[in-house]
């Protein structure tokens, strides 16, 4: 993915990747790596060993911990190989997340929480690290998305984006080699998600839309499914019970066989389905927010009326990038398929 030289090259993340530079493989080509962890996500596990430093084994929020800590073993693996192999200063190492935490009481106090366009849904750590390119010890505070990640790994090689696509990220070059004056994003950063609407984000200030559409989900079965469920747990008197909300376990898996059984066709219900497509494209918005996350980082107040120019700025750019999301997405299938 980058020229070869005497300049490191690249590794995104929940995911890493690297290149490697000449002399590192046998034919002296340069190598890009990919590694995508598929914790912290359900089902949830991770070794016993490593969830007793948490807490007790079947305690959800120690499991979760223990999902963590066993990714940050295994970059820490991938480190350890890249030194032995005298490549760890010549790779550019990216990692983040995809999105916010499942649970609320692992997103501080942000609101909202995986799923949701509030900074709790999306506002996760990144870091970028390349010694002698990079700035070392520095925190960076500009909002930035994995989607600026191809014309940033563009930026830093050298090498100039293709012409005649359109790229919805920005170069983060600037910020991450000392030149922040010099940075500036063209295109707010965009989230859409079928459930929650969609959301921007331009320097400070948070615009977030409400769906003005209902997908045809089966909320009734889904309902039905959950009071089984409960119902089983109740009867078995089942641990899980005491671990939080249970709406929330539903998404995530019970060790109760029965109660897995039925949280697997509830979540099937709630599964996204092809026919959905034609309700997404016809369907618009009902109502908009705008939060100033330099005062409300909670997003709690509603300053639209209070500044109603940038609202109407952040308001018109969200319906132009969600217009050509729509424009340019396929619809497969017929209307009443799944």
């Amino acid at each position: 993915m980058a020229r070869e030289s005497a300049r490191p090259k690249a590794i995104p993340p929940k995911s890493l990747s690297t290149t490697r530079s000449r002399g590192s493989t046998p034919g002296g080509r340069p190598f890009f790596l990919n590694v995508w962890f598929h914790e912290p996500h359900a089902p949830i596990a991770a070794p016993a060993e490593i969830v007793s430093k948490y807490g007790e084994l079947d305690n959800p929020a120690a499991v979760y911990s223990g999902t963590i800590d066993n990714t940050d073993r295994a970059i820490a693996r991938l480190i350890a190989r890249l030194k032995k192999i005298g490549e760890f200063d010549n790779t550019l190492i990216v990692y983040a997340s995809d999105n916010g935490s499942y649970r609320q009481d692992r997103v501080g106090n942000l609101r909202g929480k995986k799923g949701s366009n509030f900074e709790g849904g999306h506002r996760v750590p990144g870091i970028f690290h390349w010694p002698g390119t990079i700035r070392s010890d520095h925190v960076e505070h500009e909002p930035a998305g994995m989607v600026d990640l191809l014309p940033t790994v563009a930026g830093l090689l050298g090498i100039d984006p293709p012409a005649d696509v359109h790229l919805d990220g920005t170069d983060l070059t600037p910020l991450l080699t000392g030149r922040k004056e010099t940075f500036r994003r063209d295109q707010p950063l965009f989230w859409f998600s079928p459930d929650a609407g969609a959301a921007v984000r331009d320097g400070r200030y948070s615009l977030v839309a409400y769906p003005g559409y209902q997908l045809p989900k089966d909320r009734e079965g889904m309902q039905e499914l959950f009071e089984h469920v409960k119902a089983v747990l109740e009867k078995a008197n089942d641990p899980a019970l005491t671990h939080g909300d249970l709406w929330t376990q539903m998404f995530n898996g019970f060790d109760n066989t029965e109660a897995e059984r039925l949280r697997i066709q509830f979540i099937r219900l709630n599964e996204f389905r092809e026919s959905w497509i034609p309700t997404l494209k016809a369907g618009g918005f009902r109502q908009f927010q705008l939060f100033d996350l330099g005062r409300d980082i909670t997003q709690r107040t509603d300053i639209s009326r209070e500044r109603p120019e940038v609202f109407e700025k952040l308001k018109q750019a969200l319906l132009e990038i969600h217009a050509s999301v729509m424009l340019d997405g396929p619809e497969w299938g017929a209307a009443g398929a799944d």
